[in-house]
């Protein structure tokens, strides 16, 4: 939830990385939306991709979440991805 801390923990294999866009996920959800999302990119680390073109990358995140509940109506916040549990 705290999105500036979880990219901070990135800044050391990539310095220059920010935010396009944010969705709400739940923990199990997270592994397959990056495997969606970077398909294509290249892995640097981690969590860390580098991608020719960030608009097929948000259009990507953007198909990914459309397709799964909305979670902002769910009241299901128990298994929403927290940045503790993000590590």
């Amino acid at each position: 939830m705290d999105l500036d801390g979880r990219l901070q923990k990135h800044r050391c294999s990539a310095p220059f990385a920010n935010y396009i866009g944010t969705w709400p996920c739940k923990r199990v959800w997270e592994r397959a939306a990056i495997d969606c999302v970077t398909n294509g990119a290249e892995q640097l680390h981690t969590e860390v991709f580098r991608a020719t073109a960030l608009e097929q990358i948000a259009a990507q995140a953007k198909s990914f979440f459309s397709m799964m509940p909305n979670l902002k109506d769910s009241g299901d916040d128990q298994e929403l991805e927290t940045d503790e549990e993000a590590g």
